[in-house]
């Protein structure tokens, strides 16, 4: 009679799995290079939550502190643009001539017809002033702020 140990003994009984049966009868050994990749990553993922958990507390305080310069020069670091508000012209649509247009005459036509509005000579007058602020201050607005920040 030939002697066999308690596990396979077992397993031929059927009382383990197939599975259990094989990996209990011959187990693979771990080399030392896989243990000491294992420990290398374990030891890496801690040193990347360590990092990261100083940064963010670095960014939280640069956040908190009210800087201006400092969170532009974060913002810029990390290529975030701000986002513009959108007005109730850009909202509706109305920032393209192509449906402000149609639109305005639409809206204008009737409102000129029935005397909503009527143009006269300061109508034309106040249009007049309003075109010419506008122009001023588009073209010419950025060359007057640098002098006068220049002269204070």
């Amino acid at each position: 009679m030939r002697r066999i140990g308690a596990v396979a003994f077992k397993a031929q009984r059927g009382v383990l799995s197939s599975a259990a049966s094989m990996s209990a009868i011959r187990r693979p050994m771990s080399s030392l290079d896989k243990k000491e990749r294992g420990e290398e990553a374990r030891y890496m993922a801690k040193m990347d939550a360590e990092n990261i958990a100083k940064m963010k507390a670095k960014f939280e305080s640069v956040l908190a502190s009210g800087d201006a310069a400092a969170k532009e020069e974060l913002m810029d670091v990390l290529d975030v643009k701000p986002e513009e508000e959108k007005g109730i012209i850009s909202q509706l649509g109305l920032d393209d001539w192509r449906f402000a247009l149609p639109i305005g005459l639409f809206i204008g036509i009737p409102t000129m017809a029935n005397e909503v509005l009527v143009l006269n000579a300061e109508s034309q007058l106040v249009a007049c002033f309003i075109l010419f602020c506008a122009t001023m201050h588009s073209q010419v607005g950025g060359m007057v702020a640098k002098s006068l920040d220049e002269y204070r």
